[in-house]
């Protein structure tokens, strides 16, 4: 994944996160990576469903998760 790397370099301005994912996403498309963007995961604790719901950024090769800060 060098790209990821010349991307931080490339952007090294103060985007909000969703610009930064939006370019992700088109880096991801031009390199041919799998991916899924935003998600879902129901939650559980000690095999007890949570009321809550996580979303990953960005799920790679289906087994990567990847959370954008900006």
């Amino acid at each position: 994944m060098g790209f990821v790397w010349k991307f931080i370099v490339y952007w090294a301005e103060d985007f909000l996160e969703v610009v930064y994912k939006d370019a992700l996403e088109i880096e991801f498309q031009q390199n041919s990576i799998p991916y899924e963007r935003e998600k879902k995961y129901d939650l559980a604790y000690k095999g007890h469903k949570l009321n809550r719901t996580y979303f990953a950024d960005f799920v790679i090769f289906d087994k990567i998760l990847l959370e954008v800060k900006a």
